[in-house]
């Protein structure tokens, strides 16, 4: 694949960012770009894959797939699904892809990359409310006020709900991040709950990289709605 226009000398160590996308301009439009890379001793990682905000999806969808097919080589991808999916349910979908990070929402709340299990970054959303639930509790036996006492066992009730809301089991997983021959790339976007595979200009990418994916409530336009609806 042809690296696009938009070659942009970053600086400092000679690192240099690159904006990737379909090589197709013959309509004489704008191509809808997917990736940034950054030149680092000589080896191509990739550093941002993606929609940007408020992308008209058609075409986006569209020129990935173009891209998908003239790939080569061993690449970083972004698989979006059609549907959400329980993570054993994402991971069997990778078809032996080496799986780098999950893409998750959960119901009213804002995509996140998942880099360990969805058991861990449940327990990480929840913290703060484990804790504040936790003080309480302890606080709870020294309160004497019938009113304060209700008033704090009430809260610990609600925290309660809010932590035991999610359950890691349920379907919180909309994509993955992925790295594969792009023949087996190509496979995986056939499967029945993809919806497209992203694929990137690079075989890695950066430690603190930035993947989004489209989340199936996405229909026309990127972060439309930017939350997964509750």
């Amino acid at each position: 694949m042809l690296f696009a226009v938009g070659l942009v000398v970053i600086g400092l160590g000679g690192l240099v960012a690159v904006t990737f996308g379909s090589d197709d301009d013959s309509a004489g439009t704008q191509q809808p770009t997917s990736a940034t890379t950054t030149i680092v001793k000589g080896a191509v990682l990739v550093t941002e894959m993606g929609p940007g905000l408020d992308e008209n999806l058609a075409p986006y969808l569209k020129a990935r797939s173009k891209d998908l097919v003239k790939a080569k080589g061993d690449r970083v991808a972004v698989v979006s699904f059609k549907r959400y999916l329980t993570e054993p349910e994402a991971r069997a979908v990778s078809g032996g892809s080496t799986i780098t990070a999950l893409l998750a929402a959960l119901p009213g709340g804002s995509p996140s990359v998942v880099k360990g299990s969805v058991d861990d970054w449940l327990s990480e959303q929840f913290a703060a409310s484990r804790e504040e639930r936790d003080q309480i509790r302890q606080l709870l036996p020294t309160v004497d006020d019938p009113q304060f006492q209700a008033d704090y066992q009430a809260r610990i009730d609600e925290l309660n709900n809010i932590i035991g809301a999610v359950d890691p089991d349920q379907p919180l997983v909309f994509g993955l991040v992925v790295r594969a021959p792009a023949e087996s790339l190509q496979t995986l976007a056939k499967a029945s709950d993809v919806r497209v595979v992203d694929v990137g200009p690079a075989a890695a990418a950066t430690a603190n990289a930035v993947f989004r994916g489209v989340r199936p409530e996405e229909v026309t336009t990127a972060n439309d709605p930017p939350a997964r609806p509750a």
